[in-house]
């Protein structure tokens, strides 16, 4: 009796040490890690969301203090890692097929491409936009007159390239990835053009679009987390009718306000000028009539009311930043199905890759700037005059008398 005794305390001691240890290791965590163990995984994932988009916040205010340069840069760098995410999805692709890793110069290759498209993207624009550090050399003349011509010749030798180093045997994939990577690029670079004229017309027409996407992606989950009940699509199931339509109203309500407090700094409403100033970024200018308080009547109420006109423009992206936009997510979404991915990387905890971040952004990106030229107009005349400026002289003269004689018909000279 006293052996079999001692054998059941032999087999029970190895059970002790490991609950001692166990709750060693409890009582050596602070209070705020037993309460994070503690949390079901749902509300984990809802604290690192929001720590993680309240730091991505603050990281575009800072980024609005260095106007355009700032916002120019931010847009360029969500597109280099938007196109690697895109990118890589196809090499992951062609590992998991087994195939000889000896493809040569194809990851080389793909980034000179994007140096390419980038050039042509940017080259003039962000030359325009800082023209006060262009001493007008003849280096600087050769790079503006020749733009075009650059931007081809370079793609030629990239093309060349990419025609020497196909390899038997792997001409299809080559081909493939090829095609992939140039759709990734030329979608992407399209839409950071398309931002970055939105830049250039005002900073307003670039923050409150992107707002307007915010809002609405924040207050869906919240609505969707708390209240959601009924399924909206079935490519995203987490995505609630509930969550769909607080984040509607929400975002309306918002942005119509929110567009009213922008519309009241000059930084905000200006066109941007070749005057870039230093830290923090100011401009000045007498705002456009969008900009302007209009009094607009309610004749069936016998009154009227002031109203920025921009107000009325800003309700149209609210709309569509709430019922339109989010099927950029969903398409997003549907995407990673195809492809049976979580996320398109795991850059941002909580939120996934720049893909997963900025899928409504690019869908809004392009509505904007089709709804500007199409309802807003505008007559560029900074940039009407350094085109006139950039003119050999003999035809800045024939200009000059040709404005002087029309002038001159009208009676105003």
């Amino acid at each position: 009796m006293e052996v079999r005794n001692r054998n059941l305390l032999a087999k029970a001691e190895p059970d002790t040490v490991v609950t001692n240890n166990v709750q060693s290791e409890k009582d050596g965590k602070s209070g705020i890690s037993r309460m994070w163990d503690s949390l079901a995984p749902k509300w984990k994932n809802w604290w690192v969301r929001a720590v993680f988009a309240f730091t991505m916040i603050a990281i575009f205010v800072l980024t609005i203090q260095l106007g355009p340069f700032g916002l120019s840069l931010l847009v360029f760098l969500v597109q280099l890692k938007a196109i690697q995410e895109i990118v890589s999805i196809s090499y992951q692709k062609y590992i998991q097929q087994n195939l000889p890793q000896n493809l040569p110069l194809f990851r080389s290759l793909n980034w000179y491409f994007v140096f390419v498209v980038s050039y042509y993207s940017y080259g003039l624009t962000i030359q325009h936009l800082f023209d006060e550090f262009d001493d007008r050399s003849h280096i600087n003349q050769l790079f503006k007159s020749y733009h075009l011509f650059i931007s081809f010749f370079l793609y030629m030798v990239g093309f060349i390239v990419f025609v020497l180093t196909l390899k038997k045997g792997f001409y299809k994939i080559q081909f493939k990835l090829y095609g992939w990577a140039h759709l990734a690029i030329m979608l992407f670079m399209t839409l950071g053009h398309f931002i970055l004229q939105s830049v250039v017309s005002s900073i307003y027409w670039f923050i409150l679009p992107i707002c307007t996407v915010i809002c609405n992606d924040i207050f869906a989950y919240i609505f969707g987390f708390f209240l959601g009940r009924t399924p909206l699509i079935s490519l995203s199931p987490k995505k609630t009718w509930e969550g769909f339509i607080g984040g509607m109203v929400v975002t309306i309500l918002f942005v119509f306000f929110f567009s009213a407090y922008l519309a009241q700094f000059p930084t905000m409403v200006c066109p941007i000028s070749s005057q870039v100033s230093a830290f923090p970024y100011t401009l000045n200018c007498t705002p456009s009539d969008v900009f302007t308080p209009t009094y607009y009547t309610l004749s069936q109420l016998d009154t009227g009311v002031y109203l920025y006109p921009c107000q009325l423009h800003a309700l149209v992206f609210a709309v569509f930043g709430s019922l339109i936009a989010p099927f950029g997510g969903f398409f997003a979404s549907g995407f990673k199905r195809a492809f049976k991915l979580k996320d398109f990387d795991d850059l941002i905890p909580g939120h996934g890759g720049v893909i997963d971040r900025f899928d409504c952004q690019f869908l809004m990106a392009s509505f904007v700037y089709v709804y500007m030229i199409t309802f807003l107009p505008q007559t560029d005349l900074e940039k009407l005059t350094r085109m006139l400026l950039d003119l050999p002289t003999e035809d800045q003269l024939l200009i000059h008398s040709r404005l002087s004689s029309n002038l001159n018909s009208l009676g105003l000279l």
